[in-house]
């Protein structure tokens, strides 16, 4: 039998008078009483629907679906941090002991690291590591030229004022180890400017100031 991640929840209710649990985003598409959401799988399971999917033109089955979302968020990578930086459940029709898409999300999010500074701007660093199809390798400034296979992102979300900002970092297959290493720095810089006293200097070097 699956096991539903923690923060998967399911909406009750009838088709109408649909019901969601209590701190619980809708992560799926457009129905009655519910809005469509950021987080929903745009290629739809096959289960009696009328129409195929509207992207590929034909019905998937949940599996199909599922590795079709997979993809979907390896494309949308800011989708996995969003889902990483609320602190919400996630809700869909999909029965709790069946496979669903915001599994994959979840899953996705537990992996990405969020480390709020604690300050007046509200500030949050969110690294992430994602798998890529595109991109030349970083190593020795960018003289490697290889393929990149991977990416480390670090995503500086801001609400006072609201800036987000976005590093990334990609490496070939022979370099995934600069990939750890600048993860951990990336977090490392992080934790450390959560010390108010750090956090000044650094905004004042950068020509920031209150």
């Amino acid at each position: 039998m699956h096991t539903p991640h923690p923060r998967r929840v399911q909406v009750t209710g009838d088709m109408f008078h649909p019901h969601l649990p209590d701190r619980a985003h809708w992560a799926g598409r457009q129905r009655p009483g519910l809005a469509k959401s950021p987080f929903a799988n745009p290629h739809p399971v096959d289960a009696g629907r009328k129409t195929p999917c509207p992207i590929c033109g034909i019905r998937h089955t949940l599996a199909e679906a599922i590795s079709l979302y997979r993809q979907h968020l390896d494309q949308n990578p800011d989708l996995v941090c969003l889902a990483a930086a609320v602190d919400v459940r996630f809700a869909c029709r999909c029965p709790l002991d069946q496979p669903c898409h915001v599994d994959e999300l979840l899953a996705r999010a537990d992996q990405v690291t969020v480390i709020a500074l604690g300050d007046d701007r509200d500030t949050k660093f969110i690294v992430q590591t994602i798998a890529v199809s595109t991109g030349e390798c970083s190593h020795g400034h960018g003289s490697c030229r290889k393929p990149g296979v991977i990416a480390v992102r670090n995503t500086i979300d801001q609400q006072h004022p609201t800036e987000v900002s976005t590093l990334r970092v990609t490496v070939c297959a022979d370099h995934r180890d600069d990939a750890v290493r600048m993860r951990a720095a990336w977090e490392a810089d992080a934790r450390e400017l959560q010390d108010p006293i750090k956090n000044a200097e650094f905004l004042a070097s950068v020509g920031v100031t209150d």
